[in-house]
């Protein structure tokens, strides 16, 4: 395969958001992707999310009457609250394409 090869870097960025309750500090997500390319057909592979910087995210209770603190979102005890997820999962990509 006498082809043409290229890279390119697939990227988010994010800004963040303040709340009273709720913060997520900025995020800029970076991956790779190596192409293949020849005459009828073409190779992609590569990881999306490979480098994470920032998204760092906290959060603070909504407290009841009783000063019971609970996650303002679904309403559980504070204790049994759902982990915040920044979605920095890695994704990893292979396509084939062939032309005819």
């Amino acid at each position: 395969m006498d082809g043409r090869l290229s890279f390119t870097v697939p990227w988010s960025f994010d800004l963040g958001y303040k709340s009273a309750l709720f913060e997520t500090d900025p995020v800029l997500q970076l991956g790779v992707s190596v192409n293949i390319l020849s005459e009828n057909q073409s190779f992609r592979f590569g990881v999306v999310n490979l480098f994470t910087i920032g998204g760092n995210i906290s959060e603070t209770p909504c407290v009841d009457r009783l000063f019971r603190d609970f996650h303002c979102g679904t309403g559980l005890p504070w204790v049994d609250r759902p982990s915040p997820s920044k979605g920095d999962a890695q994704i990893y990509t292979f396509n084939y394409r062939l032309d005819f």
